[in-house]
């Protein structure tokens, strides 16, 4: 089971939720698309929890790989198909009696009305968390020993 974990500071407090920055390694510094990595725009990851957590604690997320790549098929999988069928089943059965130009414009703005639809759906489907994959936060306690830092995790989650 491959688990992604990144590590990051709680920036904001809600009733269930937490806001959190992710912080990016020192070797990143060097790279050149750092930003497309991690990025500095200040946006904050929400994660809901059951634990208690402070302003300016550091955290470690995790989350399955199995759950990221099964949330970038139905992010990515769903329209493309929804897009495709779409423009298919128009060209071939509802317009099939326009002249070739019509039809193809026609069959165009259908798969386009049908995408638009489908990214509405999934607008409504992330406000209630449906495509959310599971993410699970521990807070990082540092322990300094020999001059060495070591990380304990808790799950609070």
């Amino acid at each position: 089971m491959n688990i992604k974990t990144e590590s990051g500071i709680i920036r904001k407090v809600k009733k269930d939720e937490v806001g959190v920055s992710i912080e990016y390694p020192a070797k990143c510094d060097k790279c050149r698309i750092k930003d497309n990595c991690y990025g500095d725009s200040g946006q904050l990851l929400w994660i809901k929890t059951k634990g208690t957590f402070n302003i300016g604690q550091k955290v470690r997320i995790s989350i399955k790989g199995s759950a990221v790549l099964i949330a970038s098929a139905w992010l990515y999988g769903i329209p493309l198909v929804t897009i495709l069928l779409s423009i298919i089943i128009s060209y071939m059965f509802f317009f099939s009696s326009l002249i070739e130009e019509k039809r193809v414009l026609f069959s165009a703005i259908t798969g386009l009305i049908f995408l638009l639809i489908t990214g509405l759906i999934f607008k409504l489907a992330d406000k209630k968390n449906f495509l959310s994959p599971k993410t699970e936060i521990y807070p990082i306690k540092e322990t300094l020993r020999n001059n060495n830092i070591y990380y304990s995790n808790t799950n609070l989650s």
